[in-house]
C-alpha cells in the first residue's frame, strides 16, 4: 500500500498499522520514499494532487515499472485534468483501477467527523465583505469540501431507509415480531 502524508493521517485515525497488515497488505511506503521494485500489484491511497499523479506517474516510467500494477484510490474526487494526464501517461498500461473514494474527513468519534479547517464555518455562512447578505452564498471551494461528507450522510441515509422499510414491512406482517426486533 502506498500513501502520502494526508492519507496515512486518516487511515491512521481508525486503523492502526497492525490491523491493514492482517488484510494481505505486506507493506505501507510513503508515496515520497525511496521504493524498491516488486512483482506484486499496489494499492495507493492519496489525495488527488498533481504531484502525487506525477509520482504515480514517475514509478511506471523511465523503462521501468515498481510494481505489477497499481489501482489508485483517490480520498477526494479526482479532478479530470489529472485523470487525463493519468491516462495518457506511461503508466497508463499498469492502471488496474481508478476510484475516488471521498473520504477525505477524519471520524472523531462514531457520529462526529471533522473536515480539520477552523475558518470553515464562519467562512461558509457568515457574509462577504464583497458581497450583499442578501445575495450571499458560501464559497465554491468550502461547498467542494462538503461534498464528501454529503455523499457519506447519503449512504447512511440510504441504509437507514432500507433498514426503517424492513422494519415497516416486517411490523405490517407481524407487529409482535417487531416488538421482538426492537427488544
Amino acid at each position: 500500500m502506498v500513501v502520502d502524508d494526508h492519507s496515512k493521517r486518516l487511515l491512521g485515525a481508525v486503523l492502526k498499522d497492525n490491523d491493514v497488515l492482517q488484510e494481505n497488505v505486506t507493506l505501507i511506503e510513503g508515496i515520497n520514499t525511496h521504493r524498491g521494485e516488486q512483482s506484486l500489484e499496489a494499492m495507493y491511497l492519496l489525495m488527488p494532487t498533481s504531484q502525487n499523479v506525477e509520482r504515480v506517474i514517475a514509478d511506471f516510467s523511465n523503462g521501468h515499472k515498481l510494481y505489477g500494477g497499481a489501482h489508485l484510490f483517490f480520498i477526494d474526487g479526482l479532478p479530470e485534468p489529472l485523470l487525463n494526464h493519468l491516462v495518457n501517461s506511461p503508466a497508463e498500461p499498469f492502471l488496474r483501477a481508478c476510484q475516488d473514494l471521498y473520504v477525505n474527513f477524519a471520524a472523531l468519534e462514531q457520529r462526529v467527523f471533522s473536515i480539520r479547517s477552523p475558518a470553515f464555518f464562519f467562512s461558509m455562512y457568515a457574509p462577504h465583505k464583497d458581497v450583499p447578505a442578501s445575495t450571499f452564498t458560501p464559497r465554491k471551494a468550502d461547498a467542494a469540501q462538503m461534498s464528501p461528507m454529503q455523499v457519506a450522510v447519503k449512504g447512511v441515509r440510504e441504509r437507514l431507509d432500507n433498514d426503517l422499510r424492513f422494519m415497516a414491512k416486517s411490523a405490517s406482517r407481524s407487529p409482535d415480531r417487531l416488538f421482538a426486533l426492537l427488544k
